[in-house]
């Protein structure tokens, strides 16, 4: 329907060893609850609660309510409750809407409130008594739109999602909308995605400039799934535009929509990796454009065990072409740009060495320190990686070693190809 492939790069090694998931209280009510939320830290910052607590949501502070009838026709694209049930939405920012749509009428409800903790225990009480309450016959669909804040990130939500709104049958998907101007995390079906390779959502979010939209279907069956799917297309098509074409998102890609820096660190050597958010211009989608920029990596290493610890530190010496990596990033390059090489040694801080070197930008952890020549002493070799926009594939085109030189404390290129030994 429209959708292109996902786009595979690596995953988020920080958040998949946490083991524990970061929810603000947003995202949680949106995921539909059912476990204990936990705290974790992470880039965006501790916005969870404590383990084991239960959520607590205020009483709703109700400011308006509106209830109308309207007709129903068959064709998804021109049923005017979907239509009517955004336009009266557009200029509040707190809105819940339940909708029950019988054979011919939907009555369509909406309820106004003042602030998002309002919006979220309303939504919960709407949600039970419209499943609960629905006249024989009638599809109930739920609907909520609120500003999109600070402690609200895309990675997280996806991520809750998938943890606490877990189905038998369906699977979360994120894509790309409106030519990257917005973005969807829909529940779909599985044996329709893996089948027929048709994206038929009982649950949507949409959002788009600061705000999030859910739409979900309370009465999904094999009879109306396909209905379903297509009104809840009609509901995110009219938020996109009319255009619903996009490419399909990772963790990778969710986390950088509304991140700007990342920091990693990693044991066995102890090692950190600082990135920032660039973009590469050959993507029109604007959501696609970005990509992590590696722009300081140290490694802490000995080059014996008898040795004085090293800290080797490169920093990334040009900045990021205003506008944009443009050419330089195209298929089949090996994304490398020159770096300052630092070696000091961790405790005294005194400088061994300085120097230029390359490194991929695009891709962190590619120094390995190991003995390569059978001396006894751990060396330096770092890998250069072919880039293929998009995806997670990376083919090692050529290396470069760095032999350890202990009489000069110092690491050596040597030129030419190296006959590996053992000792």
């Amino acid at each position: 329907m429209g959708k292109k492939m996902k786009r595979t790069k690596r995953m988020i090694p920080w958040r998949r060893m946490a083991g524990v998931l970061l929810l603000s209280a947003a995202s949680w009510a949106l995921a539909g609850g059912g476990l204990e939320p936990v705290e974790t830290q992470g880039a965006a910052g501790a916005t969870g609660v404590e383990e084991g607590a239960a959520l607590q949501m205020p009483a709703p502070v109700q400011t308006a309510e509106l209830a109308e009838l309207l007709p129903v026709q068959k064709d998804a694209e021109e049923n005017g409750w979907a239509q009517r049930l955004l336009a009266v939405a557009e200029n509040a920012p707190y809105v819940s809407g339940v909708v029950l749509e019988g054979e011919t009428q939907a009555a369509v409800s909406w309820k106004f409130y003042e602030d998002r903790d309002s919006l979220l225990a309303g939504y919960a009480g709407e949600k039970a008594a419209a499943l609960q309450q629905s006249p024989d016959g009638s599809l109930p669909w739920l609907f909520l739109k609120m500003p999109l804040d600070e402690d609200m990130h895309a990675y997280d939500l996806y991520t809750a999602l998938q943890w606490n709104d877990a189905e038998e049958g369906y699977v979360y998907e994120a894509y790309t909308m409106a030519g990257g101007k917005a973005y969807e995390i829909a529940k779909v079906s599985k044996e329709a995605l893996e089948t027929r390779r048709m994206i038929e959502a009982k649950k949507e979010i949409v959002v788009r400039d600061g705000y999030l939209y859910l739409f979900a279907c309370g009465n999904v069956n094999d009879g109306n799934r396909e209905a379903v799917a297509a009104q809840i297309r009609c509901l995110a098509g009219i938020l996109a535009s009319g255009d619903t074409s996009g490419w399909g998102l990772d963790e990778e890609a969710l986390f950088w929509i509304d991140h700007t820096e990342r920091v990693q660190t990693f044991a066995d050597p102890q090692r950190q990796f600082t990135e920032k958010r660039a973009v590469d211009t050959n993507w029109p989608d604007e959501i696609m454009r970005y990509f992590a920029l590696m722009t300081e990596a140290r490694y802490q290493v000995r080059p014996a065990a008898e040795l004085p610890e090293l800290t080797v530190t490169f920093r990334l010496m040009e900045e990021e072409p205003e506008g944009g990596y443009e050419a330089y990033l195209l298929n089949g390059f090996c994304m490398d740009k020159p770096y300052r090489m630092e070696v000091r040694e961790t405790e005294s801080g005194r400088l061994l060495q300085e120097e230029q070197v390359s490194l991929n930008i695009d891709y962190i952890d590619t120094v390995r320190f190991r003995d390569v020549n059978g001396d006894g002493y751990a060396d330096m070799e770092i890998s250069y990686l072919t880039y293929f926009s998009g995806y997670d594939g990376r083919d090692v085109d050529y290396k470069i070693y760095w032999l350890w030189n202990q009489d000069k404390e110092m690491f050596e290129r040597r030129r030419g190809r190296i006959q590996e030994r053992t000792r």
